[in-house]
């Protein structure tokens, strides 16, 4: 069951990623685990 909800989960994840669009931790850490790399700006901007 797990596995069918990450792949509806995936697809629209990477859909508000490309659109920059504002995620929680929660969605950007399953994006990390699932191998894919976000390019924050707001990691950027907090570290700078």
């Amino acid at each position: 069951m797990l596995k069918k909800i990450g792949k509806k989960l995936l697809p629209a994840l990477l859909d508000k990623a490309e659109k920059k669009q504002p995620m929680t931790i929660l969605e950007k850490d399953f994006l990390e685990e699932s191998g894919m790399e976000i390019d924050s700006e707001e990691k950027k901007s907090y570290n700078g």
